[in-house]
């Protein structure tokens, strides 16, 4: 094998610590509407003020949850390339938001970054993550790690996170829903991700915790897929092999490669 691709929220790390994604993002939504600009206040009263900033967090929790009901039905379906895998990034959903509340058209970059940094501010890297990354680089010279993960933050926000937990040094590339435009399991964001590392589908192994885009989706383009099973779950849909540590992983990758 000459590139391992690992999924990363519940896999290389736990995305919400030791909250549910409902708080992170309400949490995050809100302290997104204090930072929101004076300027955009000017005139109003502090009870209309209150009210706006309000409306502003509301509209940022509802974008974040957009499209999640499409999305399962085509999951259902097998349909991976539907039109609800589409991605928008926080900083879509920011700027949408402002205009939809506040009438008027602004940037809002470096807001959405401050946004993107709170979603990620509880992530925390299982304990064998950095050992089993810096492992494979030592123990498989020339092989290629990387990341493949949905997520709407953008891409500088999370490498900044993955330098502070000291995983960024051992992966070769990251590859973001984000920035690609469509979400696991759309064919698109693997396409992408086989370009990256250069090489073919039949030589990746990808390492991940759902069932849907982490290992339907992979063995359909022709991939082997490691399901990492950190909760219970009552099947595991074809993968090649299941673990609940992802320490097993170079062990499975020398098997892999010995079986082509």
């Amino acid at each position: 094998m000459k590139a391992v691709f690992f999924d990363l929220g519940g896999t290389l790390w736990a995305p919400f610590g030791h909250l549910t994604k409902e708080e992170v993002v309400e949490s995050a939504a809100g302290k997104a509407a204090e930072r929101l600009p004076d300027y955009l206040f000017e005139g109003l009263s502090p009870g209309e003020a209150v009210r706006l900033r309000r409306e502003f967090e509301s509209s940022l929790v509802s974008g974040m949850s957009k499209a999640v009901l499409d999305r399962s039905e085509a999951l259902k379906r097998g349909d991976f390339s539907h039109a609800s895998f589409a991605e928008v990034s926080v900083h879509v959903l920011v700027r949408e938001a402002i205009r939809l509340v506040f009438g008027k058209e602004v940037s809002g970059s470096l807001l959405a970054d401050e946004f993107g940094r709170d979603l990620t501010r509880y992530s925390t890297p299982y304990p064998e993550s950095e050992g089993v990354l810096a492992g494979l680089k030592a123990e498989f010279p020339g092989i290629r790690v990387g990341i493949v993960s949905n997520t709407a933050i953008q891409p500088h926000v999370l490498d900044e996170f993955l330098r502070e937990c000291r995983l960024y040094p051992y992966t070769d590339f990251r590859v973001y829903s984000s920035a690609v435009g469509w979400r696991k399991p759309h064919p698109a964001i693997y396409e992408a991700a086989l370009r990256e590392a250069g090489v073919l589908s039949h030589e990746v192994v990808f390492v991940g915790d759902s069932i849907f885009e982490d290992i339907s989706a992979p063995k359909r383009m022709g991939m082997k897929a490691v399901f990492c099973q950190r909760r219970p779950v009552d099947e595991h849909s074809g993968a090649d092999a299941v673990v609940a540590d992802l320490a097993l992983v170079p062990e499975l990758i020398k098997r892999f490669t010995i079986g082509r």
